[in-house]
């Protein structure tokens, strides 16, 4: 990456100033790509005993956004400048740089993640009413989403934060019933062979399988043991949130920051 950086560098240097050049805007893109996936790599192994650095795939995002405003790939761009921006530990900045990208682009393949990381930065800044309203647009334009679980969880947080009691829950309870959905499904696949168990993913806090079936009727009690503890979960979260005392860590409180959630899903989408 090191060469591949040096190399791209010199072409700029070299290569015609128009804004027009061939080439010219794709090498500054990938340019900024490969500064962003440098910053990451130390970010996750802490190579050389430095700090990730975002700041120079920062200043080349934005150095394409001026120099090429209307290119038809700029939702991608100001995708990855908002990732860099949270990395860097800008949260406001990052925060405008996403709803910069969902009021230009309403239809941007992004605009899921966009959203649902604008309820994460939302909610750690503590502004909990605009943190559900992007939870709300995550879950609204596509129920299938696969931020849907997570966004449950967050929404119901949010809605906690306000005081609205009843409306969190009626979140969290959604998320034990998707959860529950799933669980039986991991359990079909299981049944028809699948490398999956119904005591695997969302509702990992399941009790496994009773120890007391056997072999013979491993298939027959298996998805039997997984409804029941799938709503056995479900009650046993319903009851807990009625306390209001732990039916799951605050995210607000938790190491579970909106960085190191949506870091990894932005690397796969932008891939």
């Amino acid at each position: 990456e090191t060469q591949a950086i040096a190399a791209y560098r010199r072409f700029l240097d070299t290569a015609p100033q128009a804004r027009d050049a061939p080439q010219r805007a794709e090498a500054m893109r990938r340019l900024g790509d490969l500064e962003m996936d440098v910053a990451d790599t130390r970010s996750v192994t802490g190579a050389n005993a430095a700090a990730p650095d975002y700041k120079a795939a920062v200043a080349r995002y934005q150095e394409f956004l001026r120099s090429y405003p209307k290119d038809p790939g700029n939702d991608r761009v100001l995708y990855q400048l908002a990732r860099a921006q949270e990395q860097g530990g800008e949260l406001e900045t990052a925060l405008k740089t996403l709803d910069q990208l969902v009021a230009t682009y309403p239809d941007t393949a992004y605009r899921e993640e966009a959203q649902f990381r604008r309820g994460e930065l939302l909610f750690t800044l503590r502004s909990y009413p605009a943190s559900e309203q992007a939870y709300d647009a995550v879950l609204a334009r596509n129920a299938g989403t696969v931020f849907k679980d997570r966004a449950l969880y967050m929404q119901g947080w949010a809605r906690f934060k306000q005081g609205k009691l009843e409306e969190g829950l009626q979140a969290f309870r959604a998320q034990a019933h998707a959860a529950g959905i799933a669980a039986r499904r991991r359990c079909a696949a299981s049944e028809r062979g699948a490398p999956s168990t119904c005591a695997v993913g969302p509702c990992s806090t399941m009790r496994p399988p009773s120890s007391t079936s056997t072999r013979s009727h491993r298939k027959d009690t298996a998805h039997r043991s997984c409804e029941t503890n799938t709503i056995a979960s479900a009650r046993r979260a319903r009851r807990s949130c009625s306390r209001l005392s732990t039916c799951a860590a605050d995210p607000a409180s938790s190491a579970d920051t909106a960085s190191s959630q949506t870091s990894r899903a932005g690397s796969a989408a932008s891939a």
